[in-house]
């Protein structure tokens, strides 16, 4: 059972649907403050990219919390990289780790139905950032 601040409150409801005891182990309710103050933030983010069978071709690009239209799939690329270090980094600030003891790693993944083609009928692209607190350095 996870551990942190209203795991307390579903410990009776889970109990009747898992037919079992459940045990929090002492201080369960601080457990992901503690975390949060000692340890590290990770945050993934993913955005994707896909064209628009219309008259004027377009990529749609679909990310947490809204969509861009954008002709040029360059374009889309660009602002989407930017985009995901932004997000990880503004969740990062929120949760008090620092700018500067954050790590993100970005993954591409294309889909081609044919081979030669310049732009993928599908780009994903995956952000994964780590933040460490400056007692963790």
């Amino acid at each position: 059972m996870p551990t942190g601040a209203p795991s307390g409150v579903y410990k009776d409801e889970i109990k009747i649907y898992i037919e079992a005891d459940v045990v929090l182990p002492k201080f369960a309710e601080v457990g992901n403050a503690v975390g949060a103050l000692m340890g590290k933030g990770i945050k993934r983010i993913e955005i994707m990219l896909k064209p628009v069978r219309e008259k004027k071709r377009k990529r749609l690009f679909f990310y947490p919390g809204g969509r861009e239209e954008f002709s040029l799939y360059d374009d889309a690329i660009e602002y989407a990289k930017n985009l995901g270090h932004r997000l990880i980094i503004d969740y990062m600030e929120e949760a008090g780790l620092d700018k500067s003891n954050i790590k993100i790693d970005m993954h591409k993944n294309d889909i081609n139905l044919n081979e030669g083609t310049n732009v993928p009928v599908e780009t994903t692209l995956t952000f994964i950032g780590v933040g460490t607190s400056e007692s963790e350095k």
